[in-house]
């Protein structure tokens, strides 16, 4: 059982992103009810804050029921599944943070969960135009139309081509370090057959996302000082040369890519302007709660985890979760920057980067697990500080 407790959640991970979405909220919340029973609820300054967060996410759900004669029951429910998981995915991050957990096995686990992925994607290139393959109502590819035309898009089960971009950033790094230490030529096979994925779903953002990550982790992790010193005076030159011998190309290619799916582009903006024009004009301090419907295919308060913040919980609720989240990042970051893993810094950037255009909570086991590896990663934390305070104290005696 307790094994079940502290590592199914990464064990079995595929076969909670494949199941509907109610099934995954009732396993999620059955997971969160254990790990109260076993570890209780931790009080500190990141589960005070997103309780208080999620208090105001509530109490604007509730206004905007009370006040708003036409809500739409459909996106009242959808509103209390997502609180939901806000409380489960807290609860959850208390159970982490509170246990020692072998973090060998997690790195198998997700090392694992991506190599299913990267099966699925090899699969794909081999049947993408002769047929589909459906789990659960879910599909291995869907209908994208280009401004070139149509083609199929890599959805790999997810609920939605995007949130591969989001898988990413919860299993690749964490797989990565199950290779790292391994050869050199198994770790550069394994980061280059897990870029399948990211090419064949089309999403520019994650392929910009992962080229970056990548390129850094590679330049630190690979490369001596020496090398990396040599680049660095050489990027420059070379990054003139480019852009004087190849300017119009490369000018080009860019607005290919970003105009890729046009539409879509403006759609996200408007959706992003209105969803702010209304917070601010109707609920400025609480906000909405409930992401309304707009246009077609299209949510207010969605596209975006910084402007989907604002529109359901305003500005107080903004505060609490930006506030803490940012801390969470910082405290990270300078982890990474003391510890040997420095070189994983590209994914904290372009994490940043990639929520500006996806919800984190958009689904229920993207933002449970990102509050496991927060609770995870806070244990990891105060072990980095552990022994940065004896490193010190050593060299003190020492130097006495």
């Amino acid at each position: 059982m307790k094994h079940l407790l502290n590592y199914g959640v990464f064990k079995y991970l595929w076969l909670i992103i494949i199941v509907p979405k109610t099934i995954q909220f009732v396993i999620l919340g059955i997971l969160s009810v254990a790990y109260l029973s076993k570890s209780g609820f931790l009080f500190n300054k990141v589960t005070i804050s997103f309780s208080a967060f999620i208090f105001v996410y509530l109490i604007a759900i509730l206004q905007n029921v009370l006040l708003n004669p036409f809500v739409d029951v459909m996106r009242v429910f959808a509103a209390v599944n997502v609180v939901g998981i806000w409380f489960f995915a807290v609860i959850a991050y208390s159970h982490f943070r509170k246990s020692k957990i072998d973090f060998l096995k997690v790195k198998k686990y997700m090392y694992i969960n991506m190599i299913v992925m990267i099966v699925l994607s090899v699969v794909f290139l081999f049947i993408q135009y002769r047929t589909n393959i459906y789990i659960l109502g879910r599909p291995l590819s869907s209908v994208d139309w280009l401004t070139t035309g149509y083609t199929r898009r890599f959805t790999g089960f997810l609920e939605y081509p995007n949130l591969i971009s989001l898988f990413y950033f919860i299993v690749f790094p964490i797989s990565l370090l199950h290779v790292l230490d391994k050869k050199k030529l198994y770790s550069i096979s394994f980061i280059g057959l897990a870029f399948i994925p990211v090419i064949v779903s089309n999403s520019r953002i994650t392929q910009m996302a992962m080229l970056f990550s990548l390129l850094f982790l590679s330049f630190v992790h690979f490369l001596t000082p020496k090398q990396r010193t040599f680049i660095l005076l050489q990027l420059p030159f070379a990054i003139i040369i480019l852009l004087i011998l190849l300017s119009n190309e490369i000018g080009e290619i860019w607005h290919d890519f970003f105009n890729l799916r046009s539409g879509s582009n403006r759609l996200r903006f408007v959706v992003y302007e209105e969803s702010l024009r209304q917070v601010f004009q109707r609920s400025p301090f609480i906000g909405l709660g409930i992401r309304e419907t707009f246009a077609i295919s299209a949510h207010l308060g969605t596209h975006s985890t910084y402007v989907g913040i604002i529109f359901r919980t305003g500005l107080i609720g903004s505060y609490f979760f930006f506030r803490q989240f940012f801390r969470q990042l910082i405290t990270l970051i300078r982890s990474l920057i003391q510890s040997k893993h420095v070189s994983f810094l590209g994914f904290i950037i372009t994490f940043l980067v990639v929520i500006m255009f996806e919800d984190i909570d958009g689904s229920n086991w993207v933002l449970y697990m990102l509050f496991v590896f927060m609770g995870i990663m806070d244990n990891w934390i105060i072990d980095v500080k552990a022994q940065t305070k004896e490193r010190i104290g050593l060299v003190e005696s020492l130097s006495h």
